[in-house]
């Protein structure tokens, strides 16, 4: 007896376009939101994962590379007059509080200045070195693969670089 209206009501479930338009734009605005508000004219925020991590070349160095927005309206950041055209990163968060300790880790070790930044859809990223030399880059990221004090899963180490700044 139960059955039939449990049946009844789960036909009245059925998926429309309005239904998933509806969730776009929410996590549209949570984006945006995210990001600090609003955005500049013509700018939409597609990235929801990682950064997608390509074999590049630069001023003639090949390497593993990606670039993302980078938030600037956050206090937890490094400020991006401190952080070169590359940055070797180790790691990316969701929270805050997990990227700051592993940037205090990587401190604490022999990384001089490493660095957190904050990417367009939330996400944090850690950075063991950050130069504006592309060769300087790629060695970085040769000493961060071979040091054994961290420990790490693909896609990292690779490099990222700034692609725009977002207030």
């Amino acid at each position: 007896m139960l059955l039939i209206p449990a049946i009844f009501s789960l036909s009245g479930c059925k998926t429309t376009e309005q239904n998933y338009r509806t969730a776009y734009e929410t996590a549209r605005q949570h984006q945006i939101e995210r990001a600090g508000g609003e955005l500049p004219e013509g700018v939409e925020l597609k990235n929801t994962g990682a950064p997608v991590v390509k074999q590049v070349s630069v001023d003639g160095v090949d390497m593993p590379a990606a670039t993302a927005w980078v938030l600037t309206n956050d206090k937890n950041v490094t400020p991006l007059d401190s952080v070169g055209k590359y940055t070797v990163v180790v790691a990316q968060f969701k929270q805050v509080f997990n990227a700051s300790q592993m940037r205090q880790r990587l401190a604490a070790g022999h990384y001089v200045a490493p660095v957190l930044l904050k990417i367009s859809n939330g996400d944090y990223l850690v950075g063991a070195y950050t130069t504006d030399s592309a060769t300087q880059a790629l060695e970085s990221l040769k000493a961060v693969e071979a040091d054994s004090t961290i420990s790490l899963k693909k896609p990292y180490p690779y490099i990222f670089r700034v692609g725009q700044k977002i207030r």
